[in-house]
């Protein structure tokens, strides 16, 4: 009701005159209807109420529960339409074409049923009551680069997590029910504008193409079930690069067969120590001695294992000169 509240309620009467709501629509997501139980989210029931709203957008839909999930959906508002969404895809033309093609937000019924949901709504006077769950926002700002891949990794991480929740229909302090915000990945320059909703996995990023003052740069919101300022920006610093393992020291038992048969094929190019010779299958010396491997086999894998264990150790010392950032140092 505030969006039309806003309309009939605009200071400047040839606004008021000139506005005009042709359809009102909301949005769905049918993994997101209950926070535990059969206990709907907050809102969810206020936003279809029958006289508010022509269109109801229901995406999430599976065909394992589709005739269940708009069975219930249809009760919260016998008058309206359903349109549907496969998962997270978009809405299609179809869909669009019957949103725009309406101009029944005035028409009866509809106003008679405002009247009666939200007595004084016209004089505005109708205030909407308070969320019954303690539905909290936080709002971060950081500094440092993220980790695209971890960052995504811990986004999945929140999807199993509030998915065990949406099946098990639990209320669990601490639950995230939908994150956005701005920042920039370690791995390159761009600055994305995320949008997550953890329970359908549905994620948006996208590159913000516009220049942005660095302070706004990073920042997040969190929208969630009693979820506490530590708790996000923890979660936020498991987000940040951190270094890879250290790597083992090489020795002859690390070689691949890559690896092996490179050294063969390089030392077979040597030239044989004075009284070896290659029989076919074999190397034999005059003194009678026999092997598989070229007599200055040894040595070349000796020079490669040093060769390679330099590069190892120069590996590992970068790596415990790896500093982690924190992300709030200073805030």
């Amino acid at each position: 009701s505030s969006g039309i509240n806003a309309e009939y309620g605009h200071p400047h009467k040839l606004t008021r005159q000139s506005c005009h709501v042709s359809c009102l629509n909301t949005c769905i997501d049918v993994r997101n209807m209950f926070i535990c139980n059969q206990t709907w989210f907050p809102k969810i029931l206020e936003q279809c109420q029958e006289g508010w709203v022509n269109n109801i957008v229901v995406s999430g839909i599976k065909s394992s529960n589709k005739d269940e999930n708009l069975k219930l959906i249809r009760k919260l508002n016998s008058s309206c339409n359903i349109i549907e969404v496969v998962g997270n895809s978009f809405i299609g033309a179809e869909g669009i074409e019957e949103i725009c093609a309406l101009d029944s937000f005035s028409e009866p019924p509809l106003p008679i049923s405002r009247h009666l949901t939200a007595p004084g709504w016209y004089s505005l006077k109708y205030l909407p009551s308070p969320p019954f769950l303690n539905i909290n926002y936080i709002s971060l700002r950081f500094d440092g680069d993220l980790c695209k891949a971890r960052f995504m990794a811990h986004l999945k991480s929140l999807h199993q997590k509030e998915g065990r929740v949406f099946v098990d229909r639990l209320v669990m302090a601490g639950s995230i029910f939908y994150l956005c915000g701005r920042t920039k990945f370690s791995e390159d320059r761009n600055v994305y504008s995320i949008e997550s909703t953890p329970r359908s996995d549905a994620i948006s990023l996208n590159v913000v193409n516009k220049t942005l003052p660095k302070d706004s740069q990073n920042t997040f919101i969190f929208t969630g079930y009693q979820i506490t300022e530590k708790q996000v920006r923890a979660w936020l610093q498991g987000c940040v690069p951190r270094p890879p393992g250290k790597k083992e020291i090489y020795s002859k038992s690390s070689l691949t067969s890559e690896e092996k048969g490179m050294l063969m094929k390089e030392a077979g190019k040597a030239t044989l120590p004075e009284g070896w010779f290659y029989n076919g299958s074999q190397y034999v010396s005059m003194m009678g001695d026999k092997r598989t491997e070229h007599p200055h086999y040894d040595q070349i894998l000796k020079k490669f294992l040093e060769e390679k264990n330099r590069e190892i150790e120069e590996f590992n010392k970068q790596v415990e000169q790896f500093k982690i950032i924190s992300l709030f140092d200073g805030m």
